[in-house]
C-alpha cells in the first residue's frame, strides 16, 4: 500500500520525486536520490531553485498536480 508522495516499501529512492519550494528541499530531494521538482511560487524562486539543480521548475501548482 501506497499514500501520496510515498512510494511502497519495496521502493528505490529513484522512483521517488520531491516536490519543493526551497533549495534546500531541492538539494534533499538528490541527497536522497529522488527526483526534485521546484515549484516556483514566489518572485525570484524560479531562478533560486533551477540554481540548486531541480529537474523541473513549474510557477503554477496546477501544472504539477495534474500529472500527479
Amino acid at each position: 500500500m501506497s499514500t501520496i508522495g510515498v512510494p511502497a516499501p519495496a521502493s528505490s529512492p529513484a522512483d521517488c520525486t520531491l516536490i519543493g519550494d526551497s533549495p534546500s528541499d531541492i538539494k534533499a530531494a538528490h541527497a536522497f536520490g529522488a527526483r526534485a521538482i521546484g515549484y516556483a511560487n514566489k518572485p525570484g524562486k524560479f531562478e533560486k531553485l533551477t540554481n540548486a539543480g531541480a529537474d523541473t521548475v513549474a510557477e503554477q501548482l496546477e501544472l504539477i498536480t495534474s500529472e500527479l
